[in-house]
């Protein structure tokens, strides 16, 4: 999952629904969703600050432009996750055969809102994420290709509730991730489709990625890859928008 993938939110007109919002979501602990913002600095000001407090938007202290995670929303944002930095990489083990797929390019589409159940701050939404150039890079050497080059989830949930600092995902009706088969290799046992099944969960960071790591999701016991535990390593970028005529805006999910 920008790592392909996570994988992975804007300013409100403050009608009376979101006002009531944002009073209450003071008082609530938790985790929110929220968009790196351009900031004015304040009058007296001569330059930003001294780093970003978000990455979605450089600073630039010459023109004393600074960016900050910006207020939470409440409204249902239209969203799209980007890959971040290297590639999304899935792993398990068939019969002694460490096999491992990974992908350099993810775009997904979904949506995000934030909302506030049983006295907790909540992020949830939805999103189905293509991972496309996808290959075989274990085992190596073999012939083993993606047929078709690319994998679509199934629809997914996603949420931060009862979840600490992490961002849950699963599918959002039934068990299963994505299918897809592995075809040419001279290793015949390993052609077959597969599912990947289960949930994982990933770490937002304070540059507006959701990380995966192998080891993390291996020790979740959650995933599955053709019935066998997998890990999952990468990163994702959650971007949103109110209106299709804004620029989508990094996602951070902050106290």
């Amino acid at each position: 999952m920008k790592r392909n993938g996570a994988l992975i939110g804007l300013c409100a007109i403050c009608v009376p629904m979101v006002c009531l919002f944002a009073a209450q979501s003071a008082a609530a602990a938790g985790t929110f969703g929220r968009t790196c913002i351009t900031v004015t600095p304040k009058v007296g000001e001569t330059v930003g600050y001294e780093k970003p407090r978000c990455v979605g938007i450089p600073t630039n202290k010459g023109e004393k432009v600074v960016s900050e995670w910006g207020k939470p929303w409440a409204a249902p944002l239209s969203t799209r996750m980007v890959l971040g930095g290297g590639a999304s990489k899935l792993k398990s083990t068939f019969s002694g055969i460490v096999v491992e797929v990974e992908a350099k390019e993810t775009a997904g589409s979904g949506t995000i809102a934030n909302e506030e159940v049983g006295g907790e701050a909540i992020a949830r939404g939805t999103t189905t994420i293509a991972y496309k150039g996808a290959t075989v890079a274990a085992p190596a050497g073999k012939g083993c290709e993606i047929a078709g080059g690319e994998i679509t989830t199934k629809e997914l949930k996603f949420t931060t509730a009862g979840q600490g600092m992490f961002l849950k995902f699963e599918p959002a009706s039934g068990t299963v991730f994505a299918t897809f088969k592995i075809q040419g290799c001279s290793l015949t046992g390993l052609n077959k489709e597969y599912k990947v099944e289960g949930t994982v969960k990933g770490v937002p960071n304070e540059n507006g990625e959701v990380v995966f790591t192998h080891v993390e999701t291996t020790e979740q016991g959650t995933l599955k890859f053709g019935a066998q535990p997998a890990g999952l390593a990468g990163a994702a970028t959650l971007e949103a928008r109110e209106m299709e005529t804004e620029e989508f805006k990094v996602v951070g999910f902050t106290t």
